[in-house]
């Protein structure tokens, strides 16, 4: 009699329905022979049951009247789909592959694990731009009103389904996106300050697949105050006033930072004055040329910068004009 059989395509037919004759298969030729006498072939075009579970073989049946050839339907599972074999594992896994993190404990067809482990799930990348103003370091003092956050989101496995922004690790915004529609998505939110930014903060957008995959893009602004160093054409020491002796600092060179501890510094002076002025509170020490240097004398003063911020600030120049140039180090 024609028997049921399990066993995913092209595999070797390996559990039967129990019978009376207890039939097991064997290999023969590319045959499944079963000991009872029944022979079994695929076709070479296999065709398909209707619900696309069942695949019809050609089977010989040995009767009383010799092999009597007839289609005879033998179920097997598919790999992933709707009753798709399962492989659970209880054990977490020791070493990251593909999408499962070293501790994972899998689940799902044997589909789903090959998807995962072969072509991993990836969560969408995502971007951040700041605009009015950029990222980066502005001058202690600046103040904004008011920010534009571009986000970016570029789908990997699954559709992208929402962005949401924050700003100082609040959630300010989310934007959204029809289910299965979003591909490729761009959007800006402008985030408005009330007192205005005038201090370090972060901004980031967190870009969503439709399965929870998630990745974010961060991006800072800062405020720091600045160090200068150059020539002056007059003694800084003798100027009586703070906001000339600034006016005359700030159309010098300058760079972000609060502490003495500058790079080493080539200046070129004619007959003028070299100085350091810093926001650090510290006795610096000089070298010039390589060679260690006392030749220097400095004050406290008030320093009132580009964005109108004052700041008491410490500036120390060379004891007498220079003519030629120097390596400065000051630490």
């Amino acid at each position: 009699m024609a028997k049921t059989f399990y066993s995913e395509k092209g595999s070797k037919l390996t559990t039967q329905e129990a019978d009376d004759n207890n039939r097991f298969p064997h290999d023969w030729n590319n045959a499944r022979v079963y000991t009872a006498g029944m022979h079994v072939w695929e076709y070479d075009d296999v065709v398909a049951n209707p619900n696309r579970n069942k695949v019809q073989y050609l089977v010989l049946q040995t009767t009383t009247a010799g092999m009597v050839p007839r289609l005879n339907p033998l179920f097997f599972k598919p790999l992933g789909g709707a009753g798709g074999n399962d492989y659970t594992k209880t054990e977490p896994t020791t070493e990251t592959v593909g999408a499962y993190p070293a501790g994972s404990t899998p689940s799902g067809t044997v589909q789903q694990q090959l998807d995962r482990i072969l072509y991993g799930t990836y969560p969408p990348t995502a971007g951040l731009t700041l605009s009015s103003p950029t990222a980066g370091t502005k001058e202690v003092g600046a103040e904004f009103s008011s920010v534009t956050m571009g986000a970016t989101g570029v789908r990997r496995t699954h559709p992208i389904s929402k962005i949401e922004y924050y700003v100082g690790g609040v959630l300010v915004n989310t934007t959204t996106y029809a289910p299965a529609s979003a591909v490729n998505v761009s959007d800006t939110y402008v985030h408005t300050f009330i007192p205005a930014l005038a201090t370090t903060t972060s901004f980031q957008v967190r870009v969503y697949d439709d399965q929870g995959g998630m990745t974010s893009a961060t991006q800072t602004i800062s405020f720091s105050p600045k160090r200068y160093w150059g020539v002056l054409a007059d003694d800084p020491l003798a100027e009586p006033s703070d906001s000339i002796l600034s006016g005359l600092i700030l159309l010098n060179n300058s760079e972000f930072g609060s502490s003495k501890d500058y790079a080493p510094k080539e200046i070129t002076a004619s007959g003028e004055y070299i100085f350091f002025a810093f926001l650090d509170s510290g006795t610096p020490a000089f070298t010039v040329n390589g060679l260690p240097n006392t030749a220097f004398s400095g004050k406290n003063f008030t320093l009132t910068n580009a964005e109108g911020f004052a700041q008491t600030y410490q500036i120390f120049r060379s004891s007498a004009p220079l003519a030629g140039t120097y390596t400065i180090d000051v630490n």
